[in-house]
Parts: C-alpha cells; structure tokens; sequence
C-alpha cells in the first residue's frame, strides 16, 4: 500500500474514533457516503453511536418463532408481523416479566399481499444490554435492519421505539404476541 493511501487510511479512523465495528454482515465504509448503518462515528444522525450488541441478526430465521402465524402489529404502522427469540429465551419471553440480559427479539415486518403477510421487507430489532446502557429504559438496544439482517439502517436508544415500548412488560408485548 502507498504512503498516501496509508495516510488516508490513519485518517479516517482516527476522524471515527478508531474504526469499531459493528455486528453487520456488510463491510461498507463507515465514515463515507452513508451517514447511517455501520457507521461508528459519534455523531450519527440516524439513531446514536453505532453499539455492539454482541447478535447475529442475519440469524433470525433459525430463531424460535413466538407467534403462530403472522399478524398485524398494533404499531409501526400496522404491518403484518412475526416476532422471534434467540432460542435460549423462548420460555422468558412467553413467561414475561423482567427480561435477561443478552435477551434478543426480531419482529419481521412484511409487505402486504391480498390482505396476508408476503416477504419480508425490513426487521426491527431488540437487545437487552448490560445495566450501565440505558438504565432508564430498560437497557434496551433499538434497531431498524434490512431483511437479512445485514444492514443496520437506525440503532440505538431511538425515541420513536421507547416512546411505545415504554408502556409494555419490560419494554415488550410478549402476552400479546404469544397468543397469536
């Protein structure tokens, strides 16, 4: 490698606080044209600082599905909805109540074909992190995530997830989803 691309390298991880990584599949350049996704630079408009949730979200169809069949959601617009768990929190999630740290919860949102779920067009996602994240909401990590998992498009502590979140069982809606 070149010394000026060398340079060019040391610059933009140290403009970025040294390069974190996330846990994405992609690898796209986190301090370039996308302001949102990976990007670990602390000024991120799309959601706060980029966070290691320690997830493989491009996973979560391995993952335990909560409800039946898929549903509308009462929020994010009423999409048509599935929810899963890691499988190691199946039973704390249909159990309720205060939740496990490492906790993690995908809802698939899907297009709507002839009034039933078609593909799957985006995911919102949940972590419980440690104790020292977000005290005051639960220590819960928000994301909105393309369909395979690999694309981070808004993270974070986001208002827009609290604001609703806030009123359930340990910032969820297990018993609503696990009758369906």
């Amino acid at each position: 490698m070149n010394r000026l691309a060398l340079l060019a390298l040391a610059s933009g991880l140290i403009a970025c606080g040294g390069g974190t990584k996330t846990d994405t599949a992609a690898s796209a350049n986190p301090c370039g044209d996308n302001p949102c996704g990976d990007n670990p630079c602390g000024d991120n408009p799309c959601g706060g600082d980029a966070v290691e949730t320690g997830v493989d979200w491009t996973s979560w169809q391995s993952w335990t599905q909560i409800n039946s069949k898929a549903f509308v959601s009462k929020g994010h617009k009423k999409p048509w909805v599935n929810v899963y768990v890691l499988p190691e929190h199946a039973e704390a999630y249909k159990k309720g109540g205060e939740m496990p740290q490492g906790m993690a919860v995908v809802k698939s949102i899907h297009e709507e074909v002839e009034g039933v779920a078609g593909d799957v067009k985006t995911l919102t996602v949940m972590a419980k992190m440690g104790p020292d994240y977000d005290p005051e909401n639960g220590n819960w990590y928000y994301a909105v995530i393309s369909a395979d998992g690999s694309e981070i498009k808004s993270e974070g502590k986001m208002e827009a997830c609290l604001n609703c979140h806030g009123t359930g069982d340990d910032y969820l809606f297990a018993s609503q989803v696990v009758g369906h």
